[in-house]
């Protein structure tokens, strides 16, 4: 009797346990419903490709959409850019995140050193409590600058025997960004063969010129057209370029002219007719032009 009734007594206690589960169940009722962070998306437009200008700075810049967090409560936290390129670049910048929206992140290149290559932004948002983290990833791809040269011979033409007998020249680069490294003149005579070579060293954009020149030999000058070949040696940051300049040499025209008198008569009476020749004869080696001829009677003819 005494084992019966305590099976009855612990069977009515179950029967309480499940009666109270039940009304709690119906009181509060299970929707099915798991709740979890939403997933925002970040979407990242980096700033458009680039030739390095003339001068000036180049500033890289990127823009990061988030968009799709919690509309009940908006994302929080903080948002990491970090942009890395060419030599080991690396720069970072960090955003507080109070909402969806747009965030931008921006740096100003060096003016010295290597900076051509591509460049990768990437974004990262950490999440909060109810927004999940996002990333994602922008490029821009910086190019060499372009410069140009420009040569001058100076002078253009000269004549041996001149006061001036050095051939030089001038040679402007433009265009370049912050150009370093070297010009290097090369002089070409008649022929094609170097008779000068003159370096050059390069600091940013200007007119540079031979530091001495070409001093024309006095023996056996070759007349004819010499030619300045001028080379820039580029750097990390613009690509080489070269240009020429033509300098006429000439030789004046040498000619050895002689002039003989002749008379036909050499004791005439008066009112006679008498025949005097001049001859000119020019004994070369070039020949002659422009050439006057007086010839001075005496008195009383």
């Amino acid at each position: 009797m005494g084992i019966k009734r305590k099976l009855l007594k612990t069977t009515m206690r179950l029967r309480k346990i499940l009666v109270f589960i039940i009304m709690l169940s119906m009181a509060f009722p299970c929707t099915g419903k798991v709740f979890a962070t939403v997933q925002p998306t970040l979407v990242i437009a980096a700033s458009p490709n680039v030739t390095l200008p003339s001068g000036g700075t180049v500033t890289l810049s990127a823009s990061a959409i988030l968009s799709g967090g919690d509309a009940s409560a908006p994302p929080t936290g903080s948002l990491l850019f970090t942009l890395t390129g060419p030599d080991g670049f690396s720069y970072t910048q960090t955003n507080a995140v109070s909402e969806n929206g747009i965030y931008t992140a921006s740096i100003t290149l060096l003016t010295t050193g290597p900076i051509v290559g591509t460049y990768t932004w990437a974004a990262y948002y950490g999440g909060d409590a109810n927004n999940a983290a996002a990333a994602g990833q922008g490029h821009t791809l910086v190019s060499s600058a372009m410069p140009t040269l420009a040569v001058s011979a100076n002078p253009t033409s000269v004549m041996i025997g001149s006061s001036s007998q050095v051939l030089g020249a001038s040679a402007n680069l433009a265009s370049g960004y912050y150009p370093t490294g070297t010009l290097t003149f090369n002089l070409l005579a008649p022929g094609g063969a170097t008779v000068d070579t003159e370096i050059v060293t390069v600091n940013g954009n200007g007119t540079y010129t031979t530091p001495t020149g070409f001093t024309l030999p006095t023996t056996e000058p070759i007349a004819g057209i010499y030619q300045w070949v001028v080379s820039y040696s580029g750097d990390p940051n613009n690509i080489p370029v070269s240009s020429r300049s033509d300098c006429s040499v000439t030789v004046p025209q040498q000619a050895d002219l002689s002039i003989t008198n002749t008379v036909n008569n050499a004791t005439p009476n008066v009112g006679d007719t008498i025949t005097i020749t001049v001859t000119l004869t020019n004994n070369g080696p070039d020949s002659a032009t422009g050439v006057v001829i007086t010839d001075l009677l005496p008195a009383g003819l």
